[in-house]
């Protein structure tokens, strides 16, 4: 584990310097604003983080567009905060949003869109919603296969999106394989619903 206590200054050094450089209203600025939300809810101050993250999702909106990328990552990370915090009916519109934003601008097979699915995914097995989350599942593996096609050759894809490819597994040999390769993860909640719930 980092260390966290001397990690911050730097940060909000940084974030002062870019407002002080290039304004309160700019993109680097949402930046410095997301790595201080993001510091924040790694040591467990969500009261500190929450209205960072609100504030860089805001100027990314207003600077970027409702529909660029970098707003569905802001919209993303403000999501996996409401999770850590387990208020899953918070996060879930904005994995949607992101999800919508990401499948939009950048396609159905791009590793933000794939990142999108799985954030989606699993907040929809949080709340209980098994048969949504194995679909949006179903569509991630979808996706991390044509990512690692378009590859030409097996790479290592991420490791947390690799649950959902367990559900293309045909044939048990395969699903071993696939177990092995996901469970070199500490966060594989998707894969152990996938497997206790009885795999395609």
């Amino acid at each position: 584990m980092g260390d966290y206590a001397k990690a911050e200054p730097l940060f909000q050094q940084a974030l002062q310097i870019r407002k002080k450089a290039l304004g309160p209203e700019h993109p680097d600025t949402a930046n410095s604003l997301n790595n201080l939300a993001f510091l924040y809810s790694r040591i467990g101050d969500y009261a500190n983080a929450e209205p960072l993250f609100q504030e860089a999702v805001q100027l990314n909106k207003k600077l970027l567009g409702r529909d660029h990328p970098d707003a569905a990552t802001s919209l993303l990370n403000q999501g996996v905060l409401y999770s850590q915090m387990g208020d899953y009916a918070r996060a879930e519109p904005l994995y949607q949003e992101a999800l919508q934003i990401n499948q939009k601008a950048l396609g159905p097979d791009h590793p933000d869109t794939a990142t999108s699915l799985y954030s989606f995914a699993l907040v929809k097995l949080d709340l209980g919603e098994n048969l949504e989350a194995k679909s949006l599942a179903q569509l991630n593996a979808k996706a991390g296969l044509a990512i690692l096609s378009d590859f030409g050759r097996l790479r290592r894809y991420p490791v947390e999106r690799c649950s959902s490819v367990l559900l293309t597994m045909a044939d048990e040999p395969a699903k071993t394989v696939a177990r092995s390769f996901c469970f070199t993860s500490a966060d594989v909640p998707l894969a152990f619903f996938l497997i206790e719930s009885g795999l395609p």
